[in-house]
């Protein structure tokens, strides 16, 4: 009979363990991670049509979102009726960085360019590309609403040019 009692009390002591380790085990459980806000939409100012009206014709941006991981651009330079520049542009989002992505008609063998963010604020973003000669860094600002500056640069800053647009509605 002693026996049956020291076993009875050693099973229920293992049981009430047993039960105490799995409250502890949910109480301490990790939880789930929320989203993450896609580096992607912090660009999403971008959108849109931005036009900068100089002496021989305008000067044309365009982005559009293509899905929830990448917008599409395009920039002409308009002289005369004549497009005497353009390219197409990428924004894309790989795992957890946003690469901007360029071709350039006439350079480069008509390859794309990458350039990886190396900032990003609420109203700017900045690529860089430490290996491309000009432009090493391209940075878009949005300093004030219905306004865009872009600035493309070498990484030491020593060639800079400066392109300012207004949003056409």
């Amino acid at each position: 009979m002693k026996n049956y009692f020291i076993y009875g009390m050693f099973a229920t002591i293992v049981c009430l363990s047993f039960q105490n380790c799995q409250k502890k085990k949910e109480e301490t459980a990790i939880p789930e991670a929320k989203p993450q806000t896609k580096l992607i939409d912090r660009a999403a100012w971008l959108i849109g049509r931005w036009e900068n009206q100089m002496e021989k014709g305008p000067l044309i941006e365009n982005w559009e979102k293509v899905n929830d991981s990448v917008f599409k651009g395009y920039s002409v330079a308009i002289e005369n009726k004549d497009t005497v520049f353009s390219e197409s542009m990428l924004l894309e989002q790989r795992k957890g960085d946003l690469f901007y992505v360029v071709s350039v008609e006439g350079q480069n063998d008509e390859k794309p360019v990458e350039f990886k963010l190396s900032l990003s604020r609420k109203d700017e973003l900045r690529f860089e590309n430490p290996m491309h000669d000009f432009p090493a860094r391209i940075i878009y600002q949005n300093p004030i609403p219905d306004s865009l500056v872009a600035k493309i640069s070498t990484m030491k800053g020593d060639k800079v040019q400066y392109f300012k647009f207004g949003k056409v509605h």
